[in-house]
């Protein structure tokens, strides 16, 4: 039985056209399923992202841009975006435009909420997201399920991950409570809840049933919020109880538990049924949430490292306007002055940041690079200060593969990191530019161009 809701009204537009419907029709009707046709435009109207997107113009493309500056997390960004979605076509090509898409949103995103920077399992939720939303919606989708009090992912991804092990916790008083056979039969085997329940609560159950039921099951969350993860948890025990009764060994049980993501077994509209039916059962003994945590929601401003890099440039500019005033230059010297300097530059958030201060620190001394390791070849690269232009002055840099064809190709930034050649040796992979040889694609076109100006 569906739960009456107060009565509200939602609406959105669909193809030109605008639909509206009671609350309770909007239930019902998700719990049927949402066709695809109007899955883009509820799951956004769901997350508010209209509205959010509007609150915050251009946040999404500075936050892009800083982080390609100043991201400590692009090189494993880098490494999960070619193993995420790697079934779905939109996603196989490497450094294709969903990937592109997908790096962009991560990276961004690291910078915009630095108390989680970027953790393992957010790689899939911002893919799934880019499946039904361009980038910069799904950029503030993806901040909305960390930070709306309805999802609150951000928990999830904290260090020590305290979210996961409170709902894990209720996960198993609730088979206890309810499906006693099934917790004692887990237990005797050592079936523990860490090794199936990570992805079911991290990723809302993507890549553990089929992606067609996974969709539906988007659909509930997106509306209901968190309480899916644990009603959804108690569902899938409670309608494979026999199955998994029956099997043997720890292995046995996790292996079955893997294999759903290949067939639930059930049909969708069956298992959402079900689903419904576990929430009211779980929501009138009041165990359909566990006791709420006060530390699981983000406490640092946003963007907090572009507004430190603002402040520090404000700074700058202060500074430099006393030193112009102590001088005793005419208005017109400071004003020629202004259009001609280059060493500083103020910043509000809906402009692209130049990071004057990073570089300027970055320039004090010669970089070195590269580290041999048990004799082997050590690949050294440097980036020089050049003082007239107040600019990073870029040096040319030879991939150290013998059988290598490429001339010296030109590095903006500082190289961190060796990366192995296909064929053998190593080649120089920059991960802010992504500048690199034909012995390893660049990740990004448009970022080499850019580099090479």
């Amino acid at each position: 039985m569906i739960n009456q809701r107060p009565t509200s009204y939602l609406s959105f537009e669909v193809s030109g056209y605008t639909l509206e419907a009671r609350e309770e029709e909007i239930w019902s009707r998700i719990l049927m399923g949402v066709p695809d046709l109007l899955r883009i435009e509820a799951w956004k109207r769901l997350l508010q992202i209209d509205r959010i997107k509007g609150d915050h113009p251009k946040v999404y493309e500075a936050m892009k841009e800083l982080a390609r500056r100043q991201s400590p997390h692009i090189a494993q960004i880098d490494l999960d975006v070619k193993r995420t979605f790697v079934r779905h076509e939109w996603f196989r090509e490497r450094y294709g435009s969903k990937q592109q898409a997908l790096f962009y949103v991560l990276a961004a995103y690291s910078v915009y909420n630095p108390e989680v920077g970027y953790c393992q399992g957010m790689a899939e939720v911002a893919a799934l997201l880019l499946l039904y939303m361009r980038t910069e919606d799904a950029f503030w989708a993806l901040s909305a399920l960390l930070s709306n009090k309805k999802y609150a992912m951000h928990g999830f991804f904290l260090p020590g991950f305290p979210k996961l092990m409170r709902f894990q916790t209720q996960h198993e008083a609730i088979l206890k409570k309810y499906l006693p056979k099934v917790k004692k039969h887990m237990d005797k085997h050592d079936v523990h809840t860490n090794l199936y329940s990570v992805k079911w609560f991290f990723q809302c159950f993507l890549d553990r049933v089929p992606f067609h039921l996974c969709l539906r099951l988007w659909d509930v969350y997106l509306y209901e919020g968190e309480r899916l993860l644990i009603a959804m948890a108690f569902n899938v025990f409670r309608m494979h109880e026999k199955a998994v009764l029956k099997l043997k060994s720890m292995d046995d049980i996790f292996g079955f538990l893997q294999r759903l993501e290949l067939d639930f077994g059930y049909p969708d509209d069956e298992v959402v049924k079900r689903l419904g039916e576990c929430m009211d059962e779980l929501r009138r003994s009041k165990l359909d949430l566990p006791t709420s945590a006060d530390n699981e929601l983000p406490t640092k401003p946003y963007g907090a490292l572009f507004g430190g890099l603002i402040k520090e440039n404000q700074e700058l500019r202060s500074e430099l306007e006393q030193a112009k005033m102590s001088s005793g230059a005419t208005a017109k010297d400071l004003e020629d002055l202004d259009e001609k300097g280059e060493n500083y530059t103020e910043q509000e958030p809906d402009q692209t940041i130049k990071c004057t201060v990073a570089e300027r620190e970055m320039a004090k001394m010669e970089k070195l690079v590269g580290r041999s390791k048990n004799g082997e070849m050590q690949v050294v690269a440097k980036v020089k200060f050049d003082g007239g232009s107040g600019k990073m002055k870029p040096l040319l840099v030879r991939c150290p593969n013998p059988g290598c064809p490429d001339p010296p190709v030109n590095s903006s930034n500082l190289i961190r990191h060796l990366g192995r050649h296909p064929s053998n040796g190593n080649h120089i992979l920059c991960p802010i530019t992504k500048l690199n040889c034909k012995c390893a694609r660049p990740l990004w076109n448009k970022t080499r161009a850019e580099a090479g100006r």
